[in-house]
């Protein structure tokens, strides 16, 4: 795999992680950082982003959109 696929398959991942999080509101709007993300590294996005493709009770669709975005 070289550089430019693995750089599109991170953003694919941060998009959709965004995505999720203003759906949820995990976006937690600092005073000095407007739109960061607290503490939230890509490490931990990748996680989330991964567990949250593993949850049982997501609907088809979403679990089908995510996969979308991310190829």
């Amino acid at each position: 795999m070289d550089f430019h696929e693995e750089v599109k398959k991170v953003a694919a991942i941060v998009e959709t992680f965004v995505k999720l999080a203003k759906d949820k509101k995990w976006i937690q709007k600092s005073v000095k950082r407007p739109g960061r993300f607290k503490g939230w590294s890509l490490s931990k996005m990748k996680s989330r982003y991964n567990a949250l493709k593993k949850k049982e009770d997501k609907t088809e669709a979403e679990i089908s959109e995510m996969r979308a975005l991310a190829l």
